[in-house]
């Protein structure tokens, strides 16, 4: 599959309640947009969002390794399958983790489209309904009062981050 079109595309998003963490908090969130469109007009996205003190790289670096990216992917051609894909120098080359997602995520899209299934069939998904997750931060007794509430909401997952309290606080 050859890439006809690749843009990059910068975005800042307020939070409606900021993010705690231990040191900072986050109120707004800043990433990156990759799209990509096959030679036969399949369109795919993919991010990259570096989470500032989480992700091993900031958002500054994935930017500059996807911006040279973008140059490259034109008139690329991917290979056939995800196993000889990722052996490819195109993502090798990229040493930060957000930037290998947000290619590897347009390859999967464009693969989909191509295969005429939306993403999440194509990726062998047998439900067409998807359940969203609940971000649970804070201390540990907001944790537990935002987990009853999304419960009360219907969620049926949650993401917790660890890492911002000390270990023995994430633990329990």
């Amino acid at each position: 599959m050859r890439i006809e079109q690749a843009e990059l595309y910068r975005y800042t998003l307020p939070l409606v309640r900021p993010l705690q963490f231990r040191n900072r908090s986050l109120e707004e969130r800043e990433g990156l947009l990759l799209r990509l469109v096959s030679e036969q007009g399949q369109e795919a996205w993919g991010e990259a969002a570096p989470l500032p003190g989480f992700s091993p790289e900031p958002l500054d670096r994935a930017e500059l390794e996807l911006a040279a990216l973008v140059e490259r992917l034109r008139g690329y051609r991917f290979a056939d399958s995800y196993a000889a894909m990722e052996g490819a120098p195109l993502i090798r080359m990229s040493g930060a983790c957000s930037v290998s997602f947000a290619v590897e995520a347009c390859y999967f899209g464009l693969q989909a489209a191509a295969a005429g299934l939306p993403l999440h069939r194509y990726l062998g998904a047998t439900e067409d309904k998807l359940p969203l997750c609940a971000l649970l931060a804070g201390t540990p007794e907001a944790i537990l009062e935002k987990a009853r509430l999304i419960a009360d909401e219907g969620y049926s997952a949650a993401k917790l981050k660890v890492g911002t309290l000390s270990v023995a606080q994430d633990i329990d």
